[in-house]
């Protein structure tokens, strides 16, 4: 099985187990809750299928460090939940704010088709979750690897990590 048809197979098998429903639009404490468990919901039965939140990979990039990457290079975080959103309904290299050997490793995911409140409701957790655990002891880590990871020639090239955590944690590379 190719590496796409594996994510095809997994991505499928996710959103069958969802169910397919979607919520309304947030509009009080209540419903940003709401919000926020129905984006939990989400990632934990279509997007863990390929991502995990913290390293080590495993069919796809952790997902905290994708968030990271977006984070970087998009200063809003309005925009950073609409690209995240805009790349699950329409993957494409080009959308991309990842580094080139992430998709070179990993692939391009298939679009999620999945309802506009449900891709919200993911974005927008997996964007306050990334942001609850950078800087926490044991949590993913701030610091990443360069664009063009030289890690994995010689891992001394990453920036060391202020929690302490290797360059295989951090990355997934090679070293």
């Amino acid at each position: 099985m190719t590496h796409a048809s594996t994510w095809l197979v997994a991505c499928a098998t996710g959103l069958t187990m969802i169910g397919m429903s979607a919520i309304g639009e947030k509009k009080g404490d209540a419903d940003v809750d709401i919000m926020s468990e129905r984006g939990e919901e989400v990632f934990n039965t279509v997007c863990v299928s390929c991502h995990t939140f913290h390293p080590p990979p495993t069919l796809a990039p952790p997902m905290g460090m994708v968030v990271q990457h977006y984070r970087d290079a998009l200063t809003d975080e309005d925009l950073v939940v609409d690209a995240i959103k805009g790349w699950l309904r329409a993957p494409r290299r080009e959308r991309s704010h990842m580094p080139a050997h992430a998709i070179e490793r990993f692939g391009l995911m298939p679009p999620l088709p999945l309802p506009e409140a449900d891709l919200t409701a993911v974005a927008e957790y997996v964007v306050d979750r990334q942001g609850r655990d950078a800087g926490t002891p044991g949590a993913e880590c701030p610091m990443d690897c360069p664009a063009e990871c030289p890690a994995v020639e010689d891992s001394t090239a990453c920036p060391p990590c202020p929690h302490g955590r290797s360059h295989r944690e951090r990355c997934g590379c090679r070293d």
